[in-house]
Parts: structure tokens; sequence; C-alpha cells
């Protein structure tokens, strides 16, 4: 437990709270950084191609030139040699000319090898009006080129013929796209990056306030369940104190069965408040100091029913309702208020009803003297499979010297600082 209290304690320290905001801030720096780069590289790429594009689109108006459309559009043009004539003196790798069909009637290429020409023959365009292109942007490799198509008309209105043109990224233009790409995605991490050492401070802050809220919050609940305990002794002298050590019993024997830790904040809320219900007992029968009779047992056992119904609709206390409504079930199901049967009865009533009558048994009550360790141990023993399920029954009797030792025999105010320990090591607080 000591180590348990040291671990949170390291955890909370403010350099560790620091090194816990770092480690989250970077994670988020870190995301955000790469989304800004790749959203800066896909802007980034998209106004290199449209830049590219219109290059290419001013080059093309070479072709547009009243003789040379002439030569594209009338059918001597079409010749190889006059064709390449045109290629030569323009930037182009290719050029191709289709019909207003779009059917293929010359080419001409400066250099080319068949995967490359294939690529350019697997990427057909849209052919359409006047004023209007197509283009597609090809990669073979490294080798990158850009494929265009445009009207060539010869009045304005209707295309005569289609030209085609492709147009080859140099190493030049690609190292200043590359660095146009570079330094826009450089540029965007580091924007990225200031941003985050910006938020520092401000999230330390934050987190700092709703850290603060939350333990208060916390506090606030915990001291809940001591403000609801000492309603319940008002009602029952003995049940305050009784209310403490069934709540260090039913952690201690959970702690030997290892139950997980999220079972045990409903375990000790549930152990601690399970006569909740109580409250609403009138006092004729709850401090009556004789047996109660058949209709006065009855009323008596409303207190479970009228206890699930104070708690339902406290979130934070809902986990209780497992113990408060099943701390009286019995493992043969002669139990009240379902007469639930063996496993059907939750795990965390089943310890607490073990503890619950260890208490009860070892306690002064109006209408009982305390019963010594041996003679509660044989009753617990008697419980075996009736009562108790005989597998917790065992486990806490092969500990239950111990624990009457730290528990059962202590002062109210060691009591206290037992349960103090116990809701901070499972109420944890935030660092």
């Amino acid at each position: 437990m000591e180590l348990m209290q040291k671990w949170v304690r390291t955890l909370c320290a403010p350099m560790a709270f620091r090194r816990q905001v770092v480690i989250r801030l970077t994670l988020a720096g870190t995301i955000i950084s790469l989304a800004a780069a790749a959203a800066s590289y896909a802007v980034e790429k998209r106004q290199i191609e449209t830049s590219v594009f219109s290059m290419v689109i001013e080059s093309a108006e070479y072709f547009k030139v009243s003789e040379n459309r002439q030569h594209l559009a009338m059918q001597h043009g079409h010749k190889g040699s006059e064709l390449k004539r045109l290629l030569y003196s323009s930037p182009f790798l290719a050029i191709r000319i289709f019909d207003s069909s779009g059917q293929m009637q010359a080419e001409a290429w400066k250099a080319f090898d068949t995967d490359f020409r294939s690529l350019v023959d697997d990427h057909r365009h849209t052919f359409l009006g006047t004023g209007t292109s197509h283009r597609n942007w090809l990669q073979l490799g490294e080798r990158q080129v850009i494929q265009v198509v445009i009207p060539l008309a010869s009045d304005e209105k209707n295309p005569v013929v289609y030209l085609e043109g492709v147009y080859p990224i140099n190493e030049p233009l690609q190292q200043e796209l590359d660095a146009r790409i570079r330094n826009s995605v450089l540029f965007a991490l580091a924007s990225a990056l200031v941003v985050t050492l910006l938020l520092y401070p401000v999230l330390i802050s934050l987190m700092r306030l709703s850290i603060q809220s939350s333990n208060m919050l916390l506090d606030s609940n915990v001291e809940l369940i001591g403000t609801l305990g000492s309603a319940i002794a008002k009602r029952d002298s003995d049940t305050d104190s009784h209310n403490y050590r069934v709540t260090m019993y039913a952690v201690r024997l959970a702690e030997v069965l290892d139950r997980p830790h999220s079972e045990m904040q409903g375990l000790i809320t549930g152990a601690f408040l399970h006569d909740i219900g109580k409250i609403g007992i009138p006092d004729a029968i709850l401090l009556k100091p004789d047996r109660l009779n058949e209709s006065e047992l009855s009323i008596m056992k409303q207190h479970v029913v009228l206890g699930q119904q104070i708690i339902a609709n406290n979130h934070w206390l809902r986990k209780s309702l497992e113990v408060i409504g099943g701390h009286h079930e019995k493992y043969d199901g002669s139990g009240y208020p379902k007469g639930l049967l063996a496993e059907m009865i939750p795990l965390s009533a089943r310890i607490f009803a073990v503890v619950d009558v260890f208490d009860a048994l070892t306690s002064v009550r109006p209408y009982k003297e305390a019963f010594t360790l041996e003679m509660a141990k044989e009753i617990l023993e008697e419980g075996r499979g009736k009562h108790f399920d005989p597998v917790i029954v065992s486990i806490f009797l092969g500990h239950v010297d111990g624990l009457f030792n730290e528990i059962g025999t202590i002062s109210h105010e060691r009591l206290e600082e037992h349960l103090r320990e116990v809701t901070d090591k499972y109420f944890e607080r935030s660092c």
C-alpha cells in the first residue's frame, strides 16, 4: 500500500504533471503538423499543376497562329515532315492531330520508348468545344509529362481539328516544383510547431483548472458518502462505526480476492451506504431492543428497496446499488428482497454479506452483546453454502484474525483514517 501511495505521489508531482502535458502536447502537435503538412502538400501540388498547365496552354498557343493552324487543319499539314517541323519548333515532346470525331490523323514524336508511348495512349481525352482544354499529368518512373488537348477552330465556333501536346517536365522545372513543395511543407510544419509551443502554457493553465475542478468534485462526492453515513448514524447509534468497519473489511477481503480497480469503488460506496434505506424505517422498529415480530420484520426489510430508491438517481453512487440491493440475499436463495440464488447474487454483495454479518456478530447492538471472535467464526462456518458463498467465507475465515485486529478493535478515529487511505487509493485524484 505504501508503494502504491508513493507511486501516486510521484505521478502527481509537478514535474510528472508537466511531463504528461509535454507528452500529450507533443503527440497532438505531431498529428497537427502532419495534417498541416499533408494539406499544404496537396494545396501546393494542386497550385503547381494549375500553374504548369497554364504554361503548357500558353505554349500551345503557338499552334493557333493562323499559318500553323492552317497547316494542322488542312490535309497537307498532316504529312510527317510538316508536323515534325512544327514539333521541333515548339517545346513539346510530341504532338498528335485528331479530327472532330476524336480519331487520330497524324502524330510526331521527338523521342519516345514503347512504355512511354503506351502510357500516353492509355489516357483518353474529352474533346470539348472552342475555348476549352483537357489535360493529364503523367508519370513513368521518374519521368513526368503533361498531356494536353486543345481545339483548333477555323471559324471561332466549331473545332475542325484537335491538337494534343505532350509537354516534358525538365530537370530544372522539376527541381523548382520540388523546392516549392518542400518549402511549403516545411513552413506548415514549422508553423504547427510554433503554435504547439505557444499553446503549452495555455494548456498547463487550463489543465490545472480542470484538475482542480475534478478533484473538488471527487472530494465533494466522498464527503457526500460521509454525510449520508452520518445521517444514518442519527437513526442508529451503532451504524456510524459499523459503516466504517464493514467498508474496511469488504475492501480487505476484495483485495485478497484480487478484484479489479473498477469494482472497488462500487464496493466501497455500497458498503458504507448499505443501510441508507434505514432512514425511512420508523424509530419504534429500528431502535427496538427486542426481536422484531413478523410485521415489524417485514417493514424493516423494506430498507433495502428504500436504499435503492435513494441512490438510483445519483450517477456517481449508482455502482453501489449491487451491494445496497443484494446485501441481504442468501446463497441458498432464502434471502430478500429478490431471493437470488448463488452466483445470481452480485459478487460485491456476496463479499459484503460475509463481512456485514461478521461485524454485526462482533459488535454491540441494542438487542444483544458482542459475540466473541471464535463464536462469530463458528456462525460464519455454519452459514457456508447457506447464507454465504462457500469460497468467499472460507477465504475470509483464513484472514479473519488479522483483519479483526486491524479493524474490529480500533477507535472510530483510526477507522476514519483507514477509510481516507482507501478512498485516496481507489478514488485517485488527478495530478
